[in-house]
């Protein structure tokens, strides 16, 4: 049933941004000081002073070298093996060369070649298939070709729908998403999609045309930056746009400016940031690392390169992105790793935080508050026998809707158009139409449901059994499981899908798993943070900045998803939850306790803590809550929200942080 705006209003800038019902959207406070430079206005985002030992992205020329020098090439990892497929030699010739360089030792060698010589292509890992798609030899042509380095050759297993060279490509979960580019007349709008690297279907296009553009994958979204818009390929007309392709939703978009047109860059994730690396602009070649806000749509300097490259290979292992050949004053066999590094100037202070939690208001939901979920439009609190739904900008609690036996375990996710809690008592799991706002299944899973969670296509939900727990893929288009269950360890709890694996965490005995959503592969991650006896939770995990997060036992600990290493940890006291804003982690503490022997909370004594992403370091005053029993914390584009077990919810508006700001970090009235 719907319901009015069941809150307590707590100050007038709370009264001002709570209206029901009115459909707009708050604006996301300014951060520039009024001593901003002009540059900076035009959408660069300087970066924040800071002190004391931290971490910063730095760029280092390695001293491994690739058989021979090469550009126009692409690359793709495979563990600890990166793949350089084809490209252009230092004659200007086309190579059908597959050079394998191993990242641990450095040594690199020929590994094999290509069905057909190609450069300018796109490349992707789809499982374990190394694919190259499109690229050019003598003219454009539309080979999908597979590498198989056992081996060491390469076949032709498909054709794309047209001829496509100077195309990038971007994996989403199972998905291979393959961006603009040149049909030999000129750059293509179009971006298609495929599962399974044969067959290819346009999922969007692209609101300006390019070639040569940087690509990164990050979630559910591609940004393409910049990129050749018309005319030669190094003296055209370059793009400064930043575009954005939502491969959920379908659609592009253009969401921000590079503060110069761009074409001939390299693109990748690293800890989390969007970059995008060197590459020619209309003065000359450039050496400059930019980090993209996907949250705020701007742009700041975040490093520079060792010297000015443009059309190197890129590919990301364990947080570290390679740039591999390329052209400086000539081609180029080096190679480059970008990642984070030790430096004396790292961490924030409080005084130059961008953002500062405001209380806004308490919320007053079901009771049993105990799981926080966001998307379709909405925030979704899960809780004994009903969900609500809030109004993610106001807060207004816009509906409560009934379901038949959501607990005080349950756990909600959002995605694939549905809404999915589980009952922990029926050990089934609740599917939601956010239209509606109404059940349309319950489908019963033979356990009792402890964590759930969306990504790459399927809703994952870990089950509690005897022994040893269950992983399970239900498919969203027929609500049924998509294959056989995947065995993990004894009492499993949340699970979270990212960096395109599924995460589950234990708890007896403790351990975080990694599982491979292709094959089902279980591997445990080693540094995760141990429960036991005592803990006020079953800890919870969280993925963003590129890293695996995991809270447990007044631990949160950082985790390199791809060696399991753990890179980061700091004590946090009675850490129970964790959530992953824009540039910040926040860890949610319970109160503490009179007694040893039972939970008798303290009031103003559970906190939430701001965590710098770049240093894991705590950073400013922990926010003090009056909630008894807060469980859960999740973040939206302007808030900040705290679940209380009881029935209500707490917003905090996140707001530009000036010199009167510690006024937010007071305790909750």
């Amino acid at each position: 049933m719907t319901g009015g705006c069941a809150l307590t209003v707590v100050s007038v800038l709370a009264v001002l941004a709570a209206g029901c019902g009115s459909g707009t959207h708050a604006t996301r406070p300014s951060t520039r000081a009024s001593g901003t430079t002009k540059s900076a206005a035009r959408g660069t985002e300087p970066a924040a002073r800071a002190h004391g030992p931290g971490l910063a992205l730095r760029a280092s020329e390695t001293s491994w070298q690739l058989p021979a020098p090469v550009y126009r090439t692409v690359a793709v990892a495979r563990g600890q093996r990166i793949f350089v497929l084809g490209g252009h030699d230092v004659a200007g010739d086309t190579t059908s060369n597959v050079d394998e360089l191993n990242v641990d030792t450095g040594a690199a060698r020929v590994a094999g070649t290509l069905a057909a010589p190609t450069h300018g292509s796109a490349a992707a890992t789809l499982g374990r298939r190394l694919l190259v798609f499109g690229g050019a030899g003598s003219a454009v042509h539309d080979l999908v070709q597979q590498f198989e380095p056992r081996r060491h050759t390469a076949r032709v297993i498909a054709r794309l729908p047209r001829p496509r060279a100077d195309v990038t490509a971007a994996v989403v979960g199972h998905t291979v998403v393959l961006i603009g580019g040149f049909d030999g007349i000129g750059p293509q709008r179009d971006v298609w999609a495929s599962g399974d690297g044969r067959h290819f279907h346009v999922i969007a296009k692209l609101p300006q045309a390019v070639r040569y553009a940087a690509v990164v994958a990050n979630g559910d979204s591609v940004y393409v930056l910049g990129g050749l818009i018309s005319g030669s390929e190094y003296h055209g007309r370059f793009s400064d746009l930043v575009q954005r392709v939502d491969i959920r939703d379908q659609n592009a978009r253009v969401v921000g400016r590079l503060p110069t047109p761009l074409a001939h860059a390299m693109g990748a994730l690293v800890a989390g940031r969007v970059l995008v690396m060197g590459g020619s602009t209309p003065t000359g070649s450039s050496a400059a690392i930019l980090r993209f806000y996907p949250a705020s749509g701007r742009v700041s300097h975040a490093g520079r390169l060792p010297h000015p490259l443009t059309d190197a290979a890129v590919a990301t292992t364990d947080d570290r992105a390679y740039l591999l050949g390329g052209i400086s004053t000539r081609p180029l066999a080096g190679v480059i790793v970008v990642r984070l590094a030790k430096t004396s100037a790292g961490v924030a202070s409080a005084s130059t935080r961008s953002v500062c939690p405001m209380i806004a208001a308490h919320i007053q939901v079901a009771a049993g508050a105990v799981s926080l979920a966001s998307g379709d439009g909405a925030l979704w609190v899960a809780g004994f026998g009903a969900v609500s739904r809030l109004n993610p900008t106001s807060g207004c609690l816009i509906a409560e809707i009934r379901t038949l036996g959501s607990d005080d375990h349950s756990q909600i996710a959002v995605g694939k158009r549905a809404v999915w809690v589980t009952s922990t008592g029926r050990g089934a799991v609740d599917r939601i139409n956010p239209a509606t706002e109404r059940v349309t299944a319950a489908i019963h899973l033979g356990g009792s449901p402890q964590g759930i969670a969306v990504g790459g296509g399927r809703v994952w939900i870990t089950l509690a059994l005897p022994g040893p727990g269950r992983l399970i893929a239900l498919d969203p288009r027929t609500d049924r499981g998509g294959g056989p269950a995947i065995r993990v360890g004894p009492g499993p709890g949340p699970v979270v899908y990212g960096q395109h694996a599924v995460w589950v965490q234990n708890t007896s005995p403790a351990s975080v798993m990694r599982i491979n959503p292709a094959s089902g592969q279980v591997k445990t991650v080693i540094g995760a943070a141990p429960l036991t006896p005592g803990s006020p939770g079953p800890g919870a995990i969280a993925v963003g900045y590129g890293s695996l997060w995991s809270v447990a036992n007044g631990t949160l600990t950082r985790v390199a998803p791809g060696s399991g290493r753990a890179i980061a940890s700091i004590q946090v006291p009675r850490a129970v939850a964790i959530a992953l804003g824009d540039h910040e982690v926040w860890v949610l503490s319970y109160p503490r306790s009179s007694s040893a022997t039972l939970f008798e909370p303290n009031k103003h004594t559970a906190v939430v803590r701001e965590i710098d992403p770049r240093s894991a370091r705590m950073i400013g005053t922990p926010i003090r809550l009056r909630a008894l029993q807060p469980i859960a914390v999740i973040t939206t584009r302007h808030s900040l929200w705290v679940a209380n077990f009881p029935g209500t919810v707490t917003r905090f508006r996140l707001v530009a942080c000036h010199a009167h700001s510690r006024r937010a970090r007071r305790a909750t009235p």
